[in-house]
């Protein structure tokens, strides 16, 4: 609310462009309410991240060292 009427005075009383600073603090604002589509779609792509891979199954995966030979050849 303070932030929707931070921006509305700097529009319509003041008419005055934004400063970087304001603008800034507004979009930080944005960010953390999830007001923009961006933020919403990265917070529903975290969501949907799946589980990370438990050791025993990174055991299971042959590392390239493994293939390189060890001769000159």
């Amino acid at each position: 609310m303070i932030l929707a009427e931070d921006l509305s005075r700097h529009l319509v009383y003041e008419r005055q462009p934004i400063g970087g600073n304001a603008m800034a603090a507004f979009l930080t604002g944005c960010r953390e309410l999830l007001a923009t589509a961006g933020e919403r779609r990265r917070l529903r792509m975290e969501l949907a991240r799946p589980e990370p891979v438990d050791g025993a199954r990174l055991a299971a995966v042959a590392s390239i060292s493994d293939r390189r030979p060890t001769s000159g050849a």
